[in-house]
């Protein structure tokens, strides 16, 4: 099945974790898959972005206006740096706010507003249950998960009119890379144990919902915030 055959898509951060598993999954699907990364290295499929870097979004938004062709847009990146609260730096909040909530806004915002003006296109947005609950040294990381999702819901309802569908999934516990960097293996089963499948979320399982929501098979779901999380936070 080649559902995305002759569908353009644009994956922000496509080359670890969940974004790497949607990659994977539309291309398979027939999709024409453009990603980003810091670290291009002048292939075709591989859009260089530094999201921390202003001047480098700014140059991205620009290649975007000149020939905007994106029948969807999903931005996939995130970073985390825990800190408790005595210990929280100016540096720490800008950096993690510059990645997880200002960057996804200009880019969406733009992305949104031309696909509007093509007769509409799909927009997904990974989050973090973090938006919803959080934990001790999450406060900078949990504001700007949250943030993100009340954006994303805002463009939603904005866009709506011009066909764009705009969602966020929210994981719980997932087994990227960035989980396997910041959480040791004792640490991975205790918080498996807290999930009443009893096991972290694989990025494959994440992926295949974004590719519903981008789908032919989602034509009124938009604005929404979904939690996916194996039950973690319906206890």
């Amino acid at each position: 099945m080649h559902e995305f055959n002759d569908k353009n898509v644009l994956i922000i951060g496509s080359e670890r974790g969940i974004g790497k598993a949607v990659k994977e999954q539309l291309y398979s699907a027939g999709a024409n898959v453009i990603g980003t990364s810091r670290h291009a290295d002048g292939q075709d499929s591989i859009k260089h972005l530094d999201l921390a870097d202003s001047a480098s979004v700014d140059a991205f938004c620009h290649w975007l206006e000149q020939d905007f062709s994106y029948d969807v847009v999903i931005y996939c990146a995130g970073i985390i740096f825990p800190e408790p609260a005595d210990k929280i730096t100016t540096a720490t909040i800008d950096d993690v706010m510059a990645v997880n909530l200002h960057a996804p806004i200009r880019i969406l915002a733009l992305a949104g507003s031309l696909m509007g003006q093509r007769g509409g296109g799909k927009i997904v947005g990974i989050g973090s249950i973090a938006s919803i609950v959080s934990k001790p040294n999450s406060t900078v990381y949990s504001g700007s998960k949250a943030g993100f999702v009340g954006a994303l819901r805002s463009l939603a309802v904005e866009l709506a009119s011009c066909g764009v569908l705009i969602n966020t999934l929210s994981p719980g516990p997932t087994l990227t890379d960035m989980v396997e960097e910041w959480l040791s293996d004792s640490e991975q089963r205790v918080i498996a144990e807290q999930i009443p499948i009893q096991r972290l979320a694989q990025p494959e399982e994440i992926a295949q919902a974004c590719v519903f929501l981008c789908s032919t098979a989602n034509t009124y779901i938009t604005g929404q915030n979904i939690i996916i999380d194996g039950g973690f936070t319906s206890k």
